[in-house]
């Protein structure tokens, strides 16, 4: 018997990407016919503990696409963020459009209607998904997200599957336009991972085993799933950072042969997403720049191909003059590949 397949809508690498200039974090979404940056028509779930700058990231993010696509943001709120680090963020990343606050919008409209509830506040992404011009999409956080039924219900009540089944609906809801309109689009969302109660650990020394919030729906219809550790930070006086490293753990177009590797971003408090002093950590760990010490520290001397480039300490100072990073952007142009293995750490 002979089996014929026809392969109807083939979904192949997709080509359409906005390229941010973070190098190791354009390389880690390589496809895998080798395509770079971060995919359109995607919806793109931010992982990791609390507090170590999925915000920060998701806003950078969406501000870096919504500038290349000449878009305007739509920001699902449910964590009440602060207004200024928001538009920080955004500035850093170069967009100069308009943001729909659209938990606050949601309110005012719950007021004339009577109607308070985060299903409707969600829905609005949807929403915008279907407009022939749409916005990018930040929901923050699917964790913080309360169905009605558990806002109204009892602490006793049998309401735990409620949040999943409800996020399940959005993910359905929200996918069919994001695939479908003519203007391609991101939605990022961000999501806590907490520590399994009663979980397996082999043994004492092993790790608490993690999960996110959401159901099990949130791992299998989400195109991409990025996962975020903090590894140090830096304390100089009012110059206040620290360094994320990254992995893709899900990726809806394959992975090509640097993607499975760690990415780096510097995160400036109270700014964002810093890309020069991201450039300085890249070159680092590409073997391209070296530190005085065995780590990256504030006191630290980079050099970059034998050139002094000052300490560490200096260049967050000069974070935003451009000329001074330009020989670390020009560096890592000429890499092809992903971060190679260097017997090197950057701190503690």
């Amino acid at each position: 018997m002979t089996i014929t397949i026809t392969k109807r809508n083939k979904q192949e690498d997709n080509e359409e990407r906005v390229v941010t200039g973070l190098h190791s974090f354009d390389h880690s979404f390589e496809g895998a016919s080798g395509h770079i940056g971060i995919p359109l028509r995607s919806i793109i779930e931010l992982t990791g503990a609390h507090s170590i700058g999925k915000s920060t990231v998701a806003f950078s993010l969406a501000g870096m696409v919504a500038h290349s696509l000449k878009r305007n943001i739509t920001l699902i709120d449910f964590e009440r963020q602060n207004a200024e680090t928001l538009a920080s963020c955004l500035e850093l990343a170069g967009f100069d459009g308009e943001v729909d606050w659209a938990s606050y919008i949601a309110e005012e409209q719950a007021k004339k209607k009577g109607d308070d509830s985060s299903e409707k506040i969600l829905d609005i992404s949807t929403k915008k998904c279907y407009e022939e011009n749409p916005d990018v999409i930040v929901i923050d956080s699917i964790a913080a997200f309360t169905p009605t039924a558990m806002h109204e219900g009892d602490l006793g009540d049998a309401n735990m599957g409620i949040r999943a089944k409800t996020i399940k609906a959005w993910f359905l809801r929200t996918l069919k336009p994001l695939l479908s309109n003519a203007q391609p689009n991101v939605v990022f969302y961000t999501n806590h991972l907490y520590p399994v109660v009663g979980g397996f650990r082999p043994s004492m020394n092993s790790p608490v085993p993690m999960d996110s919030a959401g159901g099990t729906a949130v791992g299998y219809l989400s195109t991409q799933s990025v996962d975020l550790k903090k590894l140090f930070g830096f304390e100089y006086p009012d110059q206040g950072g620290w360094v994320l490293e990254g992995k893709i753990a899900k990726n809806r177009d394959g992975f090509g042969k640097e993607s499975k590797k760690s990415f780096y971003i510097y995160i400036q408090a109270g700014e964002g997403i810093n890309k020069n002093l991201t450039a300085v950590i890249d070159c680092y760990m590409y073997g391209l720049a070296k530190s005085s010490a065995t780590k990256i520290t504030d006191s630290s001397k980079i050099t970059l191909d034998g050139q002094d480039m000052g300490k560490f300490r200096d260049l967050i100072a000069s974070r935003h003059n451009n000329e001074i990073f330009l020989p670390f952007h020009n560096a890592l142009k000429a890499v092809t590949g992903g971060i190679k293995e260097v017997s090197t750490t950057l701190g503690e």
